[in-house]
């Protein structure tokens, strides 16, 4: 038999050559290999494509980001992900945030291939990737407003070790100027709830969930117990009312034919316990009614207050695009009217304040 052995020693890289910032495995210059590993990296393409719908589930507003000492107020655990598309979605008491990637911090990176969209090949997988690059940048604008933040950032690993406070908040100070057309749709939304997401992904991404927090059978049933729970309790309670009420009839009735049937005697003892009876028969029917009634009512008044949050939310992002469809459309006009036009791509990227910032990591 022939041996097949395989070839276990290490490539050895080119030292010359200059490297994608925090992966030494890609050159630079490898234009092919960066669009590729930088396009999975962090462009959010499930919300992109639904992000005309996004309104559904959260704020059209670009500052709608907690910054991270706020995260930890409302007692957030904030969890480390490397999928863009999880990028600010929260649910419950987590939220995931995505690190900032070191080769948005070089300037090398940004020279090469965000600032020459004209030389590049592949210009619209390029513009794709400019617009998440700066609308992940733009997001850590809002996260990092303090210098805690930023503390809090180095020790989660969100941010590289070596970053400066004083360079990075300088950095930061630019990509606030970012307008939502320079960046990818999902970024015009801040923070995205989970559980909305999960429940119009059926519907809008044509799977069953957006992401799944749950791996195991106990932890997905155990988010039926509540709602079952309190459903069998409230039909045990009406049933059981109602059962005391009609029992309480039947005998009533049932008494009734004994005492038509008997020879009318007049037994003053005999007339005490019918009026005990029938006093008693007056109570048991009134607690079957009042708890088939508070119950309903009970039943009712949640249903109505759930459908009453339901439309105060949807009136809100309803008033809220109406509102802010008219800003952009009056900044269209004011564009117009000065000379210039809107585009949606990133545009002239030496227009933009982020050609004039030194990179924090150079």
């Amino acid at each position: 038999m022939t041996a097949m052995y395989l070839n276990l020693e290490p490539v050895q890289p080119c030292t010359n050559a200059p490297t994608l910032p925090g992966q030494p495995a890609i050159a630079l210059s490898d234009s092919q290999k960066v669009l590729e590993f930088v396009s999975r990296d962090i462009v959010p393409r499930d919300l992109n494509r639904i992000a005309l719908r996004l309104w559904w589930m959260s704020r059209w507003n670009k500052e709608n980001v907690s910054p991270l000492h706020r995260q930890r107020v409302k007692n957030r655990q904030i969890i480390l992900t490397e999928e863009a598309k999880l990028h600010l979605v929260w649910a419950y008491k987590i939220i995931y945030i995505k690190p900032l990637p070191r080769y948005l911090l070089s300037k090398p990176f940004w020279d090469t291939y965000l600032c020459q969209p004209s030389n590049q090949p592949a210009c619209e997988a390029f513009a794709q990737v400019r617009s998440a690059a700066f609308g992940l940048i733009r997001s850590y604008a809002y996260l990092v407003h303090h210098e805690s933040d930023f503390n809090i950032a180095i020790d989660l690993q969100l941010l590289p070790p070596d970053t400066k406070w004083d360079d990075f908040a300088r950095y930061l100070s630019a990509m606030r100027a970012i307008a939502d057309e320079h960046c990818s749709p999902r970024y015009a939304y801040g923070e995205i709830r989970l559980t909305r997401l999960n429940f119009y992904a059926p519907i809008l991404l044509r799977r069953r969930y957006y992401h799944r927090t749950e791996y195991h059978y106990s932890g997905y049933f155990a988010a039926f117990y509540g709602p079952c729970l309190f459903v069998i309790g409230l039909s045990t309670v009406i049933l059981t009312a109602l059962q005391l009420t009609v029992q309480v009839d039947i005998e009533a009735a049932a008494r009734n034919a004994s005492a038509d049937d008997s020879s009318p005697v007049s037994d003053p003892e005999n007339a005490t316990i019918t009026a005990e009876n029938s006093l008693l028969k007056s109570f048991c029917r009134f607690v079957g009614y009042s708890s088939v009634a508070i119950s309903s009512v009970a039943a009712v008044y949640l249903m109505v207050l759930l459908l009453a949050k339901f439309g105060r939310e949807w009136h809100y992002a309803i008033r809220e695009r109406v509102r802010r469809r008219e800003e952009v459309l009056r900044e269209r006009d004011r564009l117009r009217a000065k000379g210039s036009r809107m585009t949606s791509d990133a545009g002239d990227v030496s227009r933009l304040p982020l050609y004039h910032v030194k990179s924090a990591m150079e």
